[in-house]
């Protein structure tokens, strides 16, 4: 079995079931289908569109912070051009040696919503660590030439995003860095008061550079569960996914007749 995350995390994941809206579980879980038919390059085409050659990847990855009063940013998954950072677990850093020159972070939401505020910095939201975090990841701009960042989430969310119908903030929040990137540079600018730059580092201008290279993506865990390739593990995750959400339509609605 191949290694998609650390020991302890798969450890923790490969034999539990999913019976709650568990988007770590779940993403595991896809993920590993992927894994196990050789077909990490099919999964990093559907969320990025883009092909690329035996791309690496890791769940619950962990990007070094380059800034103060943060810690390392905890990624759903990333894929492409990465390599484990030595003496860590979870620690990844850009592959520079790899011919491809790109990769790409993904932040995933079942039910929930992206956190808002930490505690050096009230304005800081999670789509936008994630996206800075993606923007800093390698010092040499010239070693990158595209950069995804991409959101995975329910069918219905996305629904509610392309009929203008917002539930979720992190719709608004995309909705507003996929048309305007310069938006991104703005929140960045005004976080740094709080959340500078660690001593000796300023990446203001590798940022200008790579924010270029950015691409969004919006993907849903239906569209990832149905190119599942082989049925029998297919079925089971659809299954069971669409067995929880319809629980969860029924607890709503019993609450709702009260």
């Amino acid at each position: 079995m191949k290694k998609i995350c650390s020991k302890k995390l798969d450890d923790n994941f490969s034999s539990k079931p999913l019976e709650t809206k568990d988007e770590a579980l779940l993403v595991y879980k896809i993920v590993r289908a992927y894994s196990d038919a050789n077909e990490e390059g099919k999964l990093y085409e559907l969320l990025t569109g883009e092909s690329h050659n035996n791309p690496f990847l890791f769940l619950e990855a962990q990007p070094y912070s380059q800034r103060k009063h943060e810690g390392n940013t905890n990624l759903d998954l990333a894929m492409g051009s990465i390599k484990k950072r030595e003496g860590t677990e979870s620690g990844i850093q850009y592959d520079s040696k790899n011919q491809e020159k790109h990769f790409l972070f993904l932040e995933a939401k079942w039910d929930s919503d992206i956190s808002v505020g930490v505690k050096y910095c009230t304005i800081r939201n999670q789509l936008q660590r994630v996206i800075d975090n993606a923007l800093y990841f390698s010092f040499n701009p010239e070693s990158i030439n595209k950069i995804y960042v991409v959101l995975l989430t329910p069918k219905k969310y996305k629904n509610c995003f392309e009929e203008k119908l917002n539930s979720r903030f992190y719709g608004y929040k995309y909705g507003e860095y996929s048309l305007d990137s310069s938006i991104i540079l703005r929140e960045l600018e005004m976080i740094k008061s709080e959340l500078p730059w660690k001593e000796g580092e300023n990446l203001d201008s590798l940022i200008q550079e790579n924010i270029k290279k950015l691409t969004l993506n919006w993907v849903t865990f239906e569209e990832l569960i149905e190119k599942i390739t082989k049925n029998s593990v297919k079925e089971e995750i659809k299954t069971v996914y669409e067995k929880i959400n319809i629980k969860k339509r029924d607890v709503e609605s019993l609450y709702s007749a009260i």
